[in-house]
């Protein structure tokens, strides 16, 4: 009869559970903040002629899942400003502010919440 050990196995399987969890607890911070500086961008460029399109930038979602949603009912012409249509140009307000300058920044982000020391001691 062969047994095998998996103790071992097993016991590196929980220590990488526990690093995967002690990576997001140090991450989540940086998540949050860069859903903060989208959002403030996004609602800086949006549209005011009335104010109802910046007023439905928002955030959403919690911990690694964060989101910043735009529209809504009173504001469900926002699509129509981001994407234009036959007769009206796109004047793009999210999609300039989720590209470019914004992930390097939050690459940086990122990189310093993993650079703050070993996850284990």
């Amino acid at each position: 009869m062969l047994q095998l050990d998996m103790s071992a196995v097993q016991r590196w399987g929980g220590l990488l559970a526990d690093e995967a969890e002690a990576i997001a607890r140090r991450v989540e911070p940086a998540v949050a903040a860069q859903q903060v500086d989208v959002l403030n961008q996004i609602r800086d460029d949006a549209p005011e002629r009335t104010g109802v399109i910046k007023g439905s930038v928002r955030p959403t979602g919690k911990g690694m899942n964060r989101w910043v949603r735009v529209g809504g009912k009173k504001a469900f012409y926002a699509r129509f400003h981001e994407f234009g249509t036959r007769k009206m140009r796109a004047r793009p307000f999210v999609r300039p502010n989720a590209d470019g300058g914004v992930f390097t920044e939050f690459e940086e982000r990122v990189d310093d919440a993993l650079a703050r020391g070993p996850i284990y001691d």
